[in-house]
């Protein structure tokens, strides 16, 4: 029954017929909806619109996912990512994000990104990314 129910969950899921080739469609999906909310000059408002709905949003989220959770470099291609050059312009986030991760305690907030004199950096870079990945 569990199993079944999984399953049913996992065929609702679908995705673009050219990500096909795609092993981790799903991480692909969330990456893009993560650039999206980078994208954003303030995603603030829509992180506590998310929140309101009960889901965990954030920075810190943002972070952990491009940093912690995923590998977007060559190993991402073919998995969850097509070309050496959608693994570039995701490198281009990281690298903007990198120096503000790197003056902030773990786990800070919001507003301590957001604010960041390099956040419209992290933005253009995400625009691009999210420009070139869709």
């Amino acid at each position: 029954q569990r199993r079944a129910s999984h399953l049913s969950v996992m065929l609702m899921d679908t995705y673009p017929a050219s990500w096909a080739s795609l092993s981790h469609p799903s991480v692909r999906r969330e990456l893009i909806l993560n650039l999206q909310e980078l994208a954003t000059p303030d995603p603030r408002p829509l992180w506590a619109a998310k929140r309101r709905e009960g889901l965990v949003v954030g920075a810190n989220q943002v972070v952990h996912f491009l940093f912690d959770d995923n590998d977007f470099g060559d190993l991402a291609i073919g998995a969850m990512l097509f070309s050496t050059d959608e693994a570039a312009v995701v490198d281009a986030v990281k690298r903007e994000l990198d120096p503000i991760i790197d003056g902030l305690p773990s786990d800070g907030p919001d507003d301590d990104y957001v604010t960041h004199p390099r956040w419209p950096q992290v933005t253009a870079a995400a625009r691009a990314a999210r420009t070139a990945i869709t």
